[in-house]
C-alpha cells in the first residue's frame, strides 16, 4: 500500500514538472528570457496551439488580406497623429493621387508625425 502511494506520488511530481516545464518554455518565448531553462527535447515543449491564429482571407475586401490595419487611405489624416504633442496631424493631403506631404509651416513639430495605434517595436 505504501508503495503504491510513492508510486502515486512520483508520477504526480512528473507531469507537475512537465507542465511546469512548458509553461516556463512559453514565458521564456514571450518574454525572450531563457536564462536557467533546459534545452527542449520534445516538439510539445515549443509548438504551442493555442491561441488558435485567425484565418485571413487573402483576397478579403478591396482586394487587400481580410485583417489589414489601414494607416492611410488617401483621403484622411484621422489616424496619424504628431510625435511632438499628439495633436491631429497637419501634413498636406492631395486625395488626388492620394498622397500627404509634409506642412512646411514655420513649426518644426509639424514635421514628424506617427500612427495613433501602438504596434510595439518589430
Amino acid at each position: 500500500m505504501k508503495m503504491n502511494r510513492f508510486l502515486f506520488l512520483i508520477i504526480g511530481l512528473v507531469v507537475f514538472s512537465c507542465g511546469a516545464q512548458e509553461k516556463s518554455i512559453q514565458i521564456a518565448i514571450e518574454t525572450g528570457d531563457f536564462e536557467g531553462l533546459e534545452e527542449p527535447t520534445k516538439h510539445e515543449e515549443t509548438e504551442f496551439y493555442e491561441p488558435v491564429p485567425l484565418n485571413v482571407d487573402p483576397t478579403g475586401k478591396n482586394g487587400m488580406p481580410s485583417d489589414v490595419i489601414v494607416l492611410f487611405n488617401g483621403s484622411s489624416l484621422d489616424d496619424w497623429e504628431r510625435v511632438k504633442d499628439g495633436a491631429a496631424a497637419t501634413w498636406k493631403l492631395n486625395t488626388e493621387d492620394m498622397s500627404m506631404t509634409v506642412h512646411k509651416g514655420g513649426e518644426k513639430v509639424n514635421a514628424t508625425i506617427q500612427t495613433k495605434k501602438k504596434f510595439g517595436s518589430v
